[in-house]
Order: structure tokens, then C-alpha cells, then sequence
């Protein structure tokens, strides 16, 4: 690392409820501040690991994973009032790809196993996956401060010989702070002491919870929110200080003038990280099965269950089917599925599908492939091919909603194209890619002119039975759409909206142009002299467009230091449209012509 000192103790926004410091906007500081790395360490998770990762190394700044993990007083399975006070704070940073996979097992264990209040860990916990970590001693609220604050000082230091046998010599330090709260001026000597007596190397850090000092109002906020306070409460959680926000290298190496060793580990510590994640290589959760029946073997047993269902049902309506070329599609698939390593992914879709549809939570559509060219809503009422999509871009959902594209994938497809012909173009398809549609009924009406006619709700005849009255919407694959049933599109509200023109946004600012709140102006000479005011905020109606249609068939400007003009110039024949621009500009502008 090049950088003098690097911040390895930031909460972001994920810090639920405590940290307010955007990923994006850190990066962005972190550029301004010349540091070519950065840590995040969340308190109890690593939701934000992947996208700090992929954003830092977007901006060219060094991505540090970390986690400020919750300690448990005692074993995370003990749940009581003083388990749940008692806990105290320690950072965890990743140092290599095996410190990484820890990290996450703590991770998630805190929140599966250990959650009381908070995620938490133990200490048997964290001994059995401490490798490939480097650990600080967190802020006031880590177990060796605390120890300090209560004047123990002989259990900090057998708390630290703790932290130095789990983790190494060098891989364990007292992180000292500069936030202006009295305590922590104690509790810094105290590890300055403990650095000298025990030789554990001593690192500088912030504990940033927000990005500029003025933000300190904005996060006392954010801990009302958590803590169910108002900011009225004299009572209420606050941190006591203004200094928790993402300082300068400068300020912090003037603040660590007399430890330099503290803000120089931060750059050591930083050289030390290296992790890469692995983004092509299929990473998925493991199926845990009840039985002795691994994944693979499961996964058979249930497709080939599935299969002979489907098969009975296909079979009562198509007796004739070449049983055979199903048979070899499914052991081929299967083959497939099982080459690739995906059984457990199938599976646990399959798990959580399956206690959706008997819990009564809606499924989605699934997959289905569109074919290059296919149109596509935006937001904006514009329509687009598929293909010049672009992550952000905001589209028109099935229902209406609009919603942010998050991904897109293009691939070969070697898969039949169903075409669906509609009124405003043609739909081409995969057949399992789903609609949102309606499946139509044929009139009942026995009549020669009716026997081919779908039975719409508009319909005016006077029947007995009426069967769009069953009609209802639902995912329909592609394939199974047939003549008449009904497609459904989006369909944009039109809204009536007063469009506001600010005429400063129009203009130049040069030197003899002026504009105050309500007016804009033009200054004639040396001596300034002011011409007329004409409204500076001017609203789009009737009589503005026709003023605008006149003079982009028949104006004219001029701008000058000795004068400002506009003008129109029509036909001596055409005295009723000049006379018509004059009592425009009058009540556009108010200006007498």
C-alpha cells in the first residue's frame, strides 16, 4: 500500500439502522482522498461484501472485506437478559480467501444459530475458524475496553493473550482511537500500556458510522429509528461525539502524531488482504437430505416420479405418443443436470417452490428465453428492442409497476420459436417462456355466425351463460397460447401535468444578463442600465406555444453588449398575426410591443 493511512473500521448503510455511509459515495471519498484501499465492517453481517468488492475494484481502490462480529458473554446458545446486554464487539478483517470463507461461516452462524438481539459468535465459535483473519480490538464497546472502563486489568490482559493465541502474534491488534470522548482518551493509554507490556502492535481507526461530520444530526436520526426514540428524549442511545465520520488521511495522521506505528499498520495490514472472488465459477448452497440419499440420487427419484405423472397425463389424452423419444430426452436431461453439478440447485428451488404453492405465496413465471428485436416499455413510455437494454434502465412490468433492470444474459438458444402475432407486433419466443394472458372460450351461442366466435366481456349479446365471466389472468407458456386468447400489455396512465419552463436554464449567463428568484433581465452598457423584467419562471400552456410556434416561423434575436431584441417579421398583409404576437408577448411575458 502507497497510502499513509487507510480506514479499516466503516459501518455502511448495511449497519442496518446504525451505519449511514453509502458504498458508492465512500468509494467516492476514498478516490478524493487518494487511499488506494478501504475496509467495511458491518456489524454481524457481509451483506455488502459483493457489491463493495465489485465497485472498488471498479474505481480502482483495494476492497477489504471485514465484519465487526457481536461476542456472545458466553456460549451462543445461551439466550438470557444478561447474554443479550453482555455482548461486546471485535473486527474481523479477511486476509486471504481462507479468512474469507471464515469470516462468512461466522457470518452465518451468528445468524442462524447465535441470533439473540443480535447476530453473535462465541469464543469456541471463533477459534475453530479464526484462520486467514486478522482481528482488532474494536471500539469502547470490544471486551478488552470494556475490561479496561472497569478497571480490570488483569482479565484485558488475559483477554488479549486470548486473542493473540487464536489469532497470532501478528495477526492481532489494539486499535486505538481519536473521537474527543474523555473514556477514550483513558482507554487509549491503557492499550498503549498493554502494547508495550504484552508487545501486541497497535493500529489507528475512526469507526466511521457516517461519511462527513455534518452528518452526525442524520444518524443520531437513524439511531432514534432503531432505539424507538425521538430526538426529543433526553434519554435517548447517541454516541456522544461528531468525530465518527470518514476523516481525511491528513486528519488522522495529525490526530496519531506521536503513535505513527498505529496509523503505519493500517498500511500493513491493507498489503496484507488480498482476496479475489470468483464470479464464473457456479457457487451454490448445499442440499441437506434427511436421508442417506445424496443429491444426485435424490434428484433422480424425484424427476423420475415427476415423470411418470406427467407421462400418465400426457398419455390419457395422446395415446400415440412415441413414449421412447420422451424416455431419452429425460435420461439425457438428467445426465446433463447431474454433469453440470446441478442437482442441489434444482432441488432447493424445487423445496422452497413446493412450500410456496401450499402456503399460498404467489410463484413467479420462471424462465423462458425472448428473441432479439422484441420490444420492451420503459419507464418513459418508449419503446426498445431487448437487446439494447441496459442495466438501470427503468421498465414497465406485466402489472404496471415500474422497476429497475438488474441483470440481462444473452446466449445461443437451440430451442423451437413460437411466434404470437398481436395487434402492435409479433412475440417471438422460447415455448416455456411464460405470459401474462388469457386463455379465451368460444361463444355458446348455437348459431352458425357465432360457432367461431371468442366470447369477449364487451359483447352486448344476451346469453344464459357467460363464459368470460371465468376468464382470468395467469402465466401461460408460450406454447400453449393458441388463436383468440388474450395478451395482456402494460399500459402507461396518462396524467395531466403543468410543465414549468425556468428561463435561466435557457440562457447564457453572460456579463450583461441578469436574474434574480422571480425575474431575468438584460443590462444595456457600462452603467448597467436595466430593461424591462420579464417573469423568469414561465409556464408551458396554449399561449406560450403559439408564441414559440411564431417565432420559429417568424422570429428573430439579437444580443449585444448595447442591446437585447427580439423580433418577428411578417407580411404587411399579415397584420392580424403580428397583432396576435403582441398580445402574446403581453400575456406570456408582460411585455407592451
Amino acid at each position: 500500500m502507497t497510502s499513509e493511512f487507510i480506514h479499516l473500521h466503516v459501518h455502511t448503510q448495511y449497519s442496518l439502522l446504525d451505519g449511514a455511509i453509502r458504498i458508492d459515495a465512500l468509494l467516492n471519498r476514498a478516490k478524493d482522498f487518494s487511499m488506494d484501499a478501504v475496509a467495511i465492517t458491518d456489524h454481524g453481517t457481509m451483506f455488502g461484501s459483493v457489491e463493495f468488492y465489485e465497485k472498488a475494484l471498479k474505481v480502482g481502490i483495494k476492497p477489504i472485506i471485514g465484519c465487526e462480529c457481536y461476542l456472545a458473554p458466553r456460549r451462543l446458545t445461551d439466550k438470557t437478559a444478561a447474554d443479550g446486554k453482555g455482548l461486546s464487539h471485535l473486527v474481523l478483517l479477511a486476509e486471504n480467501q481462507e479468512g474469507y470463507r471464515n469470516l462468512c461461516q461466522l457470518a452465518s452462524v451468528a445468524q442462524l444459530k447465535g441470533f439473540y438481539y443480535k447476530p453473535r459468535i462465541d469464543k469456541e465459535l471463533l477459534k475453530q475458524h479464526s484462520k486467514g483473519l486478522v482481528a482488532l480490538s474494536a471500539c469502547l464497546h470490544g471486551e478488552i475496553p470494556r475490561l479496561i472502563q472497569a478497571g480490570k486489568t488483569d482479565q484485558a490482559d488475559e483477554a488479549a493473550h486470548f486473542y493473540l493465541n487464536v489469532f497470532g502474534e501478528n495477526s492481532f491488534f489494539l486499535e486505538i482511537q481519536e473521537n474527543g470522548l474523555e473514556v477514550q482518551k483513558t482507554v487509549n493509554q491503557a492499550l498503549l500500556e498493554m502494547s508495550r507490556r504484552l508487545s501486541i502492535p497497535l493500529v489507528a481507526t475512526n469507526d466511521c458510522h457516517y461519511l462527513d461530520k455534518e452528518d452526525v444530526r442524520a444518524h443520531e436520526v437513524l439511531l432514534c429509528i432503531q432505539t424507538g426514540k425521538t430526538m426529543n428524549d433526553p434519554d435517548r442511545f447517541r454516541f456522544g461525539t461528531d468525530q465518527l465520520y470518514f476523516k481525511p488521511k491528513e486528519v488522522m495522521l495529525a490526530d496519531f502524531k506521536n503513535y505513527p506505528e498505529a496509523t503505519d499498520n493500517t498500511g500493513v495490514i491493507a498489503g496484507r488482504c488480498e482476496i479475489e472472488f470468483d464470479f464464473k465459477t457456479y457457487h451454490f448452497p448445499k442440499f441437506d437430505a434427511d436421508s442417506e440419499l445424496t443429491a444426485d440420487d435424490i434428484f433422480d427419484q424425484k424427476v423420475r416420479e415427476g415423470y411418470a405423472k406427467r407421462l400418465t397425463e400426457i398419455k390419457a389424452k395422446h395415446p400415440d405418443i412415441d413414449e421412447k423419444a420422451y424416455q431419452d430426452r429425460l435420461e439425457y436431461e438428467i445426465s446433463i443436470i447431474k454433469d453440470m453439478g446441478f442437482p442441489g440447485y434444482f432441488l432447493i428451488v424445487a423445496d422452497f417452490i413446493q412450500y410456496a404453492k401450499e402456503n399460498n405465496v404467489p410463484v413467479g413465471p420462471g424462465r423462458g428465453c425472448v428473441w432479439p428485436d422484441s420490444k420492451v416499455l420503459l419507464a418513459n413510455g418508449k419503446e426498445i428492442r431487448i437487446q439494447d437494454i441496459e442495466i438501470g434502465d427503468s421498465v414497465i412490468t406485466h402489472s404496471g409497476n415500474i422497476l429497475p433492470v438488474q441483470n440481462k444474459m444473452a446466449y445461443d438458444c437451440d430451442e423451437e420459436i413460437v411466434q404470437i402475432d398481436v395487434a402492435n407486433g409479433v412475440l417471438s419466443l422460447t415455448q416455456d417462456h411464460k405470459i401474462w394472458a388469457i386463455q379465451s372460450k368460444t361463444c355458446t351461442v348455437n348459431h352458425h355466425k357465432t360457432s367461431s366466435v371468442v366470447c369477449k366481456p364487451a359483447c352486448n349479446r344476451h346469453c344464459s351463460e357467460k363464459p368470460f365471466e371465468d376468464y382470468q389472468l395467469q402465466w401461460v407458456k408460450a406454447g400453449q397460447l393458441k388463436k383468440n386468447d388474450f395478451v395482456v400489455f402494460p399500459r402507461i396512465a396518462s396524467e395531466n401535468k403543468d410543465i414549468i419552463f425556468d428561463l435561466a436554464d435557457f440562457v447564457e449567463q453572460k456579463e450583461h444578463i441578469r436574474c434574480d428568484e422571480n425575474h431575468l433581465w438584460y443590462e444595456i452598457g457600462t452603467n448597467h442600465l436595466e430593461t424591462k423584467k420579464i417573469p423568469r419562471v414561465v409556464c408551458f400552456d396554449q399561449d406560450c406555444a403559439k408564441l414559440l410556434g411564431y417565432y420559429i416561423a417568424e422570429g428573430w434575436s439579437r444580443l449585444g453588449e448595447q442591446e437585447c431584441a427580439v423580433g418577428f417579421g411578417f407580411h404587411k398583409e399579415e397584420t392580424e398575426y403580428a397583432k396576435e404576437v403582441q398580445q402574446l408577448l403581453k400575456t406570456v411575458f408582460n411585455l407592451e410591443s
